[in-house]
């Protein structure tokens, strides 16, 4: 709960968030017209009416739905607010995190979006993936990570997570991490090739001598010869303060 400072923030955002449906650029045609503005705009304002009456449900779907048309820092911020109020921590600290990376927008609501991530992170579960070697991208729970969520902090619900490591959209390592609320883990997944790969690389000609040619300390450590993915999976899990 955010306490005291609950209903301050609540009245802030109807300030600042009027220029955000007034700066659209009518030669980007990715902006929305002046009809889908004025259609934020209302939806804004209807979820500013359902916070007063402390109606959050409410108030979250007429944010995101704003947001959808036009993702100004004072509508992500108010959705982050009224998810926070639900319990929905994780969408919370997403959209806070929108706000406060957000350089365009105002100081004074970046600085109220930093203090609502910074709660709604004591809440929910943070994981770093990075993959090396031969993997080329991974998936969380399911959920394929795209090249910028690679290396970059996710929220997730706490407790026990699957991370998969592909290659050719195939599984080639998998990691299960149990992560507590407040808690930041570094899941690092290397995938080494096989010995039949190496191998064949081998055979074939190359201009110069290759940077990535392993170890007879490595090949060593192939099982059997048998084409299996060598995979080295390392997590460390590093404990961060909530505060």
């Amino acid at each position: 709960m955010l306490g005291p400072m609950r209903l301050t923030a609540w009245l802030l955002v109807v300030g600042l968030g009027l220029p955000g449906f007034v700066a659209a650029q009518e030669s980007d045609e990715n902006e929305p017209t002046a009809e889908e503005l004025a259609e934020a705009r209302q939806l804004f304002d209807d979820g500013l009416r359902y916070v007063q009456d402390r109606l959050f449900g409410r108030a979250a779907i007429a944010f995101r739905r704003a947001a959808e048309i036009k993702p100004a820092p004072a509508v992500l911020y108010n959705l982050a607010a009224a998810e926070f109020e639900l319990g929905e921590h994780v969408e919370a600290a997403t959209h806070a995190r929108r706000v406060v990376d957000d350089e365009a927008a105002p100081p004074e609501l970046v600085e109220r979006a930093q203090t609502l991530l910074r709660t709604a992170r004591s809440r929910v579960a943070m994981l770093v993936v990075n993959v090396g070697g031969t993997a080329e991208s991974a998936t969380v729970d399911g959920e394929a990570l795209s090249a910028d969520q690679l290396g970059r902090l996710l929220f997730l619900a706490p407790g026990a997570h699957t991370v998969v490591a592909l290659r050719d959209g195939e599984s080639v390592a998998e990691r299960r991490v149990e992560i507590a609320a407040g808690v930041e883990a570094h899941v690092d997944i290397t995938a080494v090739p096989s010995a039949e790969e190496v191998a064949v690389a081998a055979v074939e000609p190359e201009p110069e001598e290759s940077d990535h040619v392993l170890s007879r300390a490595q090949l060593g450590l192939v099982v059997g010869g048998s084409g299996l993915l060598l995979t080295i999976i390392t997590a460390i899990i590093v404990f961060v303060a909530a505060g």
